[in-house]
């Protein structure tokens, strides 16, 4: 039960944040205090065995996470580089620095006992 509620709690973030993208398109209203990304490169860690998000199709990764990302590049002028795995290879690259965030991640009780596990947010 626990399982499938969370499956449903993804789905339903991912469709809320695509419908505020859809809302409020990036541009439509700009402050100046807003930081500029265009031109920044943004190293990605994505899972290449969770479909329908993410996944790998004879080479290429693929999935919604992918389209979202390549959306919030053209949006942003962000350069993205996205750097497929599996989860505990990503999970590694994110502690240790290698890449810049992670796709796919949420809060558990396991990462509460976790010292130092305080996930940056993007």
């Amino acid at each position: 039960m626990i399982q499938n509620w969370g499956k449903k709690y993804i789905v339903c973030v991912f469709v809320v944040v695509c419908g505020w993208m859809v809302a409020f398109p990036a541009g439509a209203a700009q402050s100046s205090s807003l930081h500029s990304v265009s031109g920044e490169t943004v190293s990605i860690a994505v899972l290449n065995n969770f479909p329908p998000f993410s996944f790998s199709v004879r080479g290429k990764i693929v999935g919604f996470t992918i389209d979202y990302l390549d959306l919030l590049s053209r949006e942003t002028g962000m350069t993205i580089t996205l750097v497929p795995g599996k989860w505990e290879e990503n999970l590694s690259k994110f502690k240790n620095g290698d890449v810049d965030a992670i796709t796919a991640i949420s809060h558990t009780l396991e990462g509460n006992r976790t010292p130092g596990s305080q996930p940056r947010i993007i």
